[in-house]
């Protein structure tokens, strides 16, 4: 069984992972690292040299493509959500954890951060997150098995709030 995390960008998957997966003795995976590592260079400029969906085509290859995807802790990309085939290849054997964030608290967490790029071509970040969570909203909803709110919450305790939700499930 892997636990997948989806979620806005800003919403803590990748952080939220780690956590986990040093509490739980699991394997993490973060995709976009992956992409990172594949493509040779960042995220941001992989979308602002070849382009979002050259982006995508990379993300989805990857997530076809998952090493050692076995008891592992799977942060994914915000927009891993957006093709259905990254998210049939996910479920298999997996329960898919939402971190649900609303748009001004992952702006807010992103706000030091300088080289994310804004995907839905409004004029600020927190403009592109609004956005790009009305876009994705039901399609989060759709594939979780559980939502975890992090609003006002710390890292470690949106992690604990998954531990109590597993706990519960078992």
């Amino acid at each position: 069984m892997n636990l997948i995390l989806i979620g806005m960008r800003g919403s803590g998957k990748s952080t939220v992972a780690k956590i986990l997966s040093e509490t739980l003795n699991l394997n993490l995976i973060d995709v976009d690292k992956l992409i990172e590592l594949k493509a040779k260079k960042s995220a941001s400029d992989i979308i602002k040299t070849n382009g979002l969906e050259y982006f995508r085509d990379l993300e989805s290859e990857i997530v076809q493509n998952l090493p050692d995807k076995n008891k592992s802790i799977i942060a994914t990309g915000g927009g891993t959500v957006e093709r259905e085939i990254n998210m049939q290849a996910l479920k298999k054997d997996s329960l898919i954890i939402y971190l649900r964030t609303m748009p001004v608290t992952s702006a807010g967490r992103l706000a030091n951060i300088c080289d994310r790029p804004v995907l839905t071509g409004a004029g600020s970040m927190r403009e592109d997150l609004e956005n790009l969570y009305t876009i994705r909203k039901t399609v989060y909803e759709k594939w979780a098995d559980i939502i975890v709110e992090t609003d006002g919450k710390s890292f470690k305790e949106v992690a604990d709030s998954i531990l109590r939700e597993l706990f519960e499930k078992l």
